[in-house]
């Protein structure tokens, strides 16, 4: 009698496949998008000490007011790099295709998601870098003092407190607007029972991603969740980490495209994502390209404060 399980060729799914996309990106939303016509420039920084610095404004009954010259700090720079990528669909491939992996969309998406993934990775390192900081607006948690330690004997909204007098000193009385806090460490929040107060007069339909409130402490609270696979590829064993790691970062993040705003940082980008296609005869088939132009830096290092290691 033959094996029905050998004889029986399965055929794929027409309206369903299994496809892996990267979530919870929060990079353009912590960090303005500046459009730009070059691949570099300079923008104007103005000097932060003359705006705090009140001169003799009384004017006496037919003398001339005070004249005030405001100078210029510096120039600051952006260059924007070019990242891309490709991928070969053939002729063969085509003709092969089950009519559910659409293979020119889908494999434009996840070129797409590994440039977006790209990104969030870079504005991550930008954001975590205790040296992008102000020299009094970073600090790093140890032992007892990290808010998941069994023996925590700290605060967490005491912790946040100095960051934001941190910022509102340095930034001449802004306060940060955005509060980024990782998964993990937002998991952690949430039980802490002086949190657990404020989440709970909230409405659950609110709460970002069922943990935090949208607000927490006049801030925007960002969850990010994006994960990176670090394991080179055909290696068996994967190796999964937080893109934004354990960190805590609170920004003046969004000018709303108001000049002289000193927020913490910008993404300048030149022209708009783009995806171009070519053939190439030679491999029978068409290459599709993803890509854009950009280059994300910090314009106020003092608009920010960074906790290292929240949580251990």
């Amino acid at each position: 009698m033959p094996n029905l399980n050998n004889t029986y060729v399965s055929a794929p799914l027409t309206n369903f496949s299994v496809g892996y996309h990267p979530k919870g990106l929060v990079a353009r939303q912590i960090l303005d998008i500046v459009p730009v016509v070059k691949e570099s420039g300079e923008y104007f920084v103005w000097n932060k000490d003359d705006a705090a610095r009140v001169p003799n404004t009384l004017r006496a009954n037919g003398a001339k007011a005070n004249q005030l010259d405001f100078d210029l700090d510096s120039n600051g720079t952006y260059r924007c790099h070019e990242y891309a990528l490709k991928a070969l669909i053939t002729d063969r491939d085509l003709a092969n295709a089950d009519s559910v992996l659409r293979l020119q969309q889908s494999k434009t998406m996840r070129l797409k998601d590994v440039i977006e993934l790209d990104l969030e990775k870079r504005v991550a390192t930008l954001v975590t870098t205790s040296g992008n900081y102000a020299s009094t607006n970073t600090t790093t948690l140890s032992g007892a003092n990290q808010w998941n330690n069994s023996g925590f004997v700290g605060s967490i909204e005491s912790d946040i407190d100095t960051g934001k007098e941190a910022v509102r000193q340095q930034t001449l009385g802004l306060d940060p607007d955005t509060i980024v806090i990782p998964s993990a460490v937002a998991k952690v929040m949430k039980r802490d029972p002086n949190i657990r107060e404020l989440v709970k007069y909230t409405h659950q339909d609110l709460l970002v991603d069922g943990d935090l409130p949208p607000v927490l402490w006049g801030m925007k609270v960002v969850i990010p969740k994006a994960v990176n696979n670090t394991s080179r590829k055909g290696n068996s064993t994967q190796t999964l980490a937080d893109v934004w790691g354990k960190h805590v970062v609170m920004l003046v993040s969004n000018g709303g495209g108001t000049i002289d705003v000193p927020t913490f940082g910008k993404i300048f980008m030149q022209g708009s994502e783009y995806v171009k296609t070519w053939r190439d005869e030679e491999l029978t088939g068409d290459f599709y390209q993803y890509g854009l132009l950009s280059d994300e830096v910090i314009t106020a290092s003092s608009a920010g404060y960074l906790i290292v290691n929240a949580i251990a």
